[in-house]
């Protein structure tokens, strides 16, 4: 299964929970503990706080970007202590 804007998308539209705590879920996407979830709504410009069935498809891509380029940042880096 590949994470991408359509399958995040697709997930927040049945969530009234917060985007953060959603993306923090491993049923949604396994490594986004607290630090890359704040990180990754920071740079996507999204309230941590706003619930997930408000994000549009394109904020769902834009999100999916940088959680991936965190992840990403953080496996070439060791990860985060």
């Amino acid at each position: 299964l590949q994470f991408h804007a359509e399958y995040l998308h697709a997930l927040c539209n049945s969530k009234k929970a917060a985007i953060k705590s959603v993306i923090m879920s491993n049923d949604v996407v396994v490594g986004v503990g607290n630090i890359y979830a704040t990180e990754s709504l920071f740079l996507s410009r999204i309230h941590p706080e706003t619930p997930a069935y408000r994000l549009s498809l394109f904020q769902c891509g834009v999100l999916v970007g940088h959680i991936k380029a965190i992840l990403a940042q953080a496996i070439n880096m060791g990860g985060t202590t």
